[in-house]
């Protein structure tokens, strides 16, 4: 199943993405690239929307728009205007479930893995979990079992 992501939850993503200066993300592919997510917030929500709506149709390629499931307040994703979320209302690890919940709405066609919105989203993973409480911390980088136990 898949439903479009509210309007909240895409401003969610992108907010965590201009907090952690989310610069550059490296897009393979034919032709790699270099997209730039902070230069155009609009765009890098549209974006992501545009990949949600384009499962969501590819599960449900009868239906019209407006009768897609999932969030009611709608946009197409050209006619996205970010709305920032004060970092305030969230945590570190809301982020990381945002990102799961956005992908398991967003992976529908086959396609998903080689999307900008994937490489997207696995970029905010990766930033997010370097500030995760105890993550700096942690002497696991080189880990070995504890001796004479």
């Amino acid at each position: 199943m898949a439903d479009i992501v509210s309007l909240d939850h895409v401003d969610l993503m992108v907010s965590a993405m201009n907090s952690l200066d989310m610069s550059a993300v490296f897009w393979p592919g034919e032709k790699p690239r270099i997209f730039h997510p902070m230069q155009d917030l609009n765009r890098t929500g549209s974006i992501l929307l545009n990949e949600n709506l384009r499962s969501v149709m590819d599960r449900y390629p009868e239906e019209e728009f407006e009768k897609l499931p999932g969030a009611l307040r709608r946009v197409l994703p050209q006619d996205y205007e970010f709305a920032a979320v004060p970092r305030t209302m969230y945590s570190w690890v809301d982020i990381l479930k945002a990102c799961d919940g956005y992908e398991y709405q967003s992976c529908e066609h086959d396609d998903w893995p080689k999307t900008l919105a994937h490489q997207l989203v696995n970029s905010l993973r990766r930033l997010v979990i370097h500030h995760l409480d105890g993550y700096e911390e942690s002497t696991a980088w080189d880990w070995d079992r504890p001796t004479g136990g």
